[in-house]
């Protein structure tokens, strides 16, 4: 840790008891004590001149007056430095980042809002009228341009193609993404393919119900798939339990998701798995609201071992995986994971 801080000209103070455990001693505490009364008398300040930013997903994206609105590539670090350095300017570099946008804070006395702004980002420059209060900015063509200022795009129902899908914050993935907001179990009243499935889906949703209890204190909103409403496939991201055959809710959308199934089997990146020993979990746009989510057949993917902890409440699953139901489950290891991987920035299967 020491090193990373390092790297970003901040040091990591030490403070180590002589002899002690897991525990402070007298002289450490006091130390500790004083140091973080001094910080709290710091003033916080609300505009700041400059801002380093960097993040993996756009889960989180935002920092004072900056906001990034699209990476290049999820899970590999995006890096932005916006500083206000003169009355009249703002500068800016950045790296796997596709798209941002600036609230120009007007509370900040450094900047004349009465002229005009010159935003320089890499090597581009743009001139903008000062009492501009959002200026959105996007790369194409590994050339940055001035977008209107917009709020993410939005998508009519069933408007699922790669054209119109864009991770963005709030849907970016990955699995236990959907658990961080509205969801509802929607379980099946039809009959799985084959006795195998029904078995394993039966037994992951009575163990994600325990799970969620134990772990979260907390009871899931269950619905079948024949009560479910437009309200609630407008306000909640559904978490879909069964196969096609099961499920009517996954049957009617089961051609706009990047899983297909037919008679024994199922398809999922160009592999075919036997659907009586194996079982597709994922997170994708649901094609009849994309501005939620889908998930099939899972839960959160950290497992009951994690529930000693907090700190290993981690998501285990990538956006998509295909599981071995023949491998039994443990509480570390619920299940094995035969492939798994992300989906892209505009929700197709990468090619590595």
């Amino acid at each position: 840790m020491a090193k990373y801080m390092a790297n970003e000209g901040l040091d990591l103070m030490h403070v180590i008891g002589d002899g002690m455990g897991h525990k402070y001693d007298d002289v450490s505490l006091e130390i500790v004590n004083r140091t973080v009364d001094e910080w709290a008398h710091v003033p916080k300040d609300k505009y700041p001149n400059k801002i380093n930013f960097v993040t993996y997903t756009l889960r989180y994206n935002t920092m004072h007056w900056l906001t990034v609105d699209a990476l290049e590539e999820h899970w590999s670090e995006a890096r932005v430095t916006a500083e206000i350095t003169t009355q009249s300017s703002i500068d800016i570099t950045s790296s796997n980042v596709t798209s941002l946008t600036l609230k120009i804070p007007h509370n900040n006395s450094q900047l004349n809002l009465h002229g005009n702004i010159t935003i320089k980002i890499n090597n581009s420059e743009f001139i903008v009228p000062g009492n501009n209060k959002t200026i959105s900015l996007i790369r194409e063509n590994k050339s940055w341009h001035l977008t209107p200022a917009r709020p993410a795009k939005l998508l009519r129902s069933g408007d699922t193609s790669s054209s119109a899908l864009t991770k963005r914050h709030g849907l970016q993935g990955p699995i236990d993404d959907a658990f961080m907001d509205s969801f509802i179990f929607v379980t099946p009243t039809g009959q799985e393919q084959s006795p195998e499935l029904s078995k394993s889906v039966d037994e992951e949703m009575e163990d994600a119900l325990l799970q969620w209890w134990r772990q979260f204190r907390g009871e899931p909103r269950v619905k079948r798939d024949v009560d479910l409403t437009t309200n609630d496939i407008q306000n909640n991201h559904l978490i879909l339990w069964g196969d096609p055959s099961s499920n009517s809710i996954l049957n009617r959308i089961q051609n706009s998701l990047p899983v297909h199934w037919d008679a024994d089997q199922f398809s999922l990146h160009g592999n075919q798995h036997d659907a009586r020993t194996h079982i597709p979990v994922l997170i994708y746009p649901n094609p009849l609201n994309p501005h939620r989510y889908v998930v099939l057949n899972t839960s959160f993917t950290f497992s009951e071992f994690s529930g000693g902890t907090n700190s290993l409440q981690i998501p285990k699953l990538p956006d998509w995986a295909v599981i071995d139901l023949s491998v039994p489950r443990n509480q570390r290891h619920p299940a094995a994971v035969v492939n798994a991987g992300f989906f892209d920035e505009h929700w197709q299967f990468k090619d590595h």
